[in-house]
């Protein structure tokens, strides 16, 4: 598959710092599979926030760990974006991060 067509780096932030909607996370998220340009660039991305969440200070827990737990329970399931076959980033011709979803 050919790319003529790049992510912006604001797409790639918004996607590095998880703050798409689910559809533009998966639009992205097959882009990645295909780009190993704009892939590159979202590890740069990630490996930045990693960087500034690592030095921002602790906020106090006002939840016990049960309460946090029944919260994140009751969230919706998204699809990941972490590639955990580098080597088969396609399904029967279907980007991974779809394939997990159809």
């Amino acid at each position: 598959m050919s790319v003529s067509h790049h992510l912006t780096d604001e797409t790639i932030q918004d996607y590095a710092s998880g703050s798409l909607t689910m559809s533009m996370e998966t639009l992205v998220a097959c882009h990645l599979t295909v780009c190993s340009t704009c892939r590159n660039k979202a590890h740069i991305a990630d490996s930045i926030g990693g960087q500034c969440f690592g030095e921002v200070e602790p906020a106090p827990m006002t939840l016990s760990a049960s309460e946090l737990l029944a919260g994140a329970a009751a969230m919706p399931v998204h699809a990941s974006p972490v590639f955990k076959d580098a080597d088969a980033p396609m399904v029967k011709g279907v980007p991974r991060p779809l394939a997990r979803l159809l």
